[in-house]
């Protein structure tokens, strides 16, 4: 095609723009108008913050290794994403307040604690307020058993066991009160105090035969005695009698023991900074391992500090049990304090060791009467010369209840603190 065509073919087309007005401006603002509108940024599908996200929830349970992998991931895809997490949590509430000013018909709505304002005005999570701070029960001379006392007071002696479904047989029910109360005792001296609850707990006749003081006095005749559950001076007999009024029961629950059927477990974390031969990258290794305390009852209590898992160490935790890291003590128990002596290596002579270790410890429960909890305060080296040097208690854990109760070989409750 020659030149003088093109310049034809341009003279026609322009002329033929011109008759039909041009193009229309409002084409292009009708484009423009229909663009896919942005991204939002406090959108909770967007990714990083959605893993941002679960790196909390992660730390809320202490799961602290995912949550360290996740908050990785969420800085490596958006190094602003604590910001952009904490902009989509006060637009989420925000909403929330809309939405319930919206619903509101005069009903009450709880409010999450958990998110508060700072002193910029804008809001923030905040998780101590998701974790246990305060006592966890309340202390033995406030507590009463007077409303589970009430209830079993007002079942009738008469009381008779039988199927839930009328047309089902209860072979139980022929049993007299005297069978079933020796199995109840059978139960107590395996310290088996979890099966004789939910038993009780199938019918109002065997709650008010577990209520049996002689149950409750075999357990506390057993179990709380002098000179490590108990002062010398102090006879659990007398004082179920003078202190209880001979319920031996709430005796049971209000006085403070150590647990001898479990383990107790502290999880213990810490980070180690790694070295690199390379300056772009880092590395950081999060540490785990375990303390182990198991109290036997003659006095002879192990302490155990190990990496391996509990389901691995307990059922092998015993007086015969020889390892790096494992110390015999003794050990006594006055009021809710208990005090641990003269820990070492259990294969040497106490006269021949240059020092030994002792902890000072306090005995809590998560709900009254469970014992289940011990707050370690005091950690000592003490060498010949009696000179005591503290050891710093870094990396305990708070307290909570760990329940292995599938390890048919080990104890039956194991204890986290």
């Amino acid at each position: 095609m020659s030149n003088d065509d093109l310049d034809k073919f341009r003279t026609e087309w322009k002329s033929e723009l011109s008759s039909k007005g041009g193009p229309s401006k409002s084409s292009h603002n009708d484009i423009s108008t229909h663009q896919p509108p942005a991204q939002d940024t406090h959108d909770p599908s967007d990714h990083a913050v959605r893993i941002y996200e679960q790196a909390v929830e992660a730390e809320q349970v202490g799961q602290l290794g995912d949550s360290i992998d996740l908050y990785r991931r969420a800085f490596k895809l958006d190094d602003a994403v604590d910001k952009r997490y904490a902009r989509y949590v006060s637009h989420k509430v925000a909403r929330e307040r809309e939405e319930a000013n919206d619903n509101d018909d005069g009903a009450i709505t709880h409010e999450r604690d958990d998110i508060e304002l700072n002193k910029d005005g804008n809001y923030v999570y905040n998780f101590a307020k998701t974790i246990q701070t305060e006592p966890d029960a309340p202390k033995q001379s406030s507590y009463r058993l007077d409303a589970i006392d009430k209830l079993i007071e007002s079942l009738d002696n008469t009381l008779t066991l039988a199927a839930e479904n009328e047309d089902e047989q209860c072979p139980i029910s022929a049993l007299p009160d005297e069978i079933i109360l020796h199995i109840y005792r059978n139960l107590v001296q395996r310290t088996d105090l979890q099966t004789l609850v939910r038993f009780s707990h199938t019918s109002k006749k065997l709650l008010l035969l577990s209520n049996d003081n002689i149950i409750w006095k075999d357990l506390a005749r057993t179990h709380l005695v002098a000179p490590h559950q108990l002062k010398p001076s102090v006879r659990v007999d007398e004082l179920a009698l003078v202190k209880y009024s001979g319920n031996w029961r709430k005796l049971w629950i209000d006085t403070p023991r150590v647990r001898l059927d479990g383990v107790y477990i502290s999880i213990c974390r810490y980070l180690r900074h790694g070295e690199s031969e390379s300056a772009w990258t880092t590395f950081t290794q999060l540490v785990t391992f375990y303390r182990y305390l198991r109290f036997f009852p003659d006095g002879l209590v192990i302490s155990w500090l190990s990496t391996d898992v509990p389901t691995s160490s307990v059922p092998a935790l015993n007086e015969n049990l020889r390892c790096k890291g494992l110390l015999h003590g003794r050990w006594k128990l006055r009021n809710d304090s208990i005090l641990i002596d003269d820990l070492k290596d259990p294969d040497r002579d106490i006269r021949r060791v240059s020092y030994v270790f002792r902890m000072k410890a306090k005995l809590k429960s998560s709900v009254h009467g469970k014992h289940n909890k011990i707050e370690l305060l005091e950690y000592v080296s003490v060498n010949r010369e009696e000179e005591e040097v503290d050891i710093p208690l870094k990396a305990g854990r708070n307290l909570t209840i760990l329940s292995l109760s599938h390890l048919t070989s080990a104890p039956k409750t194991l204890l986290l603190f």
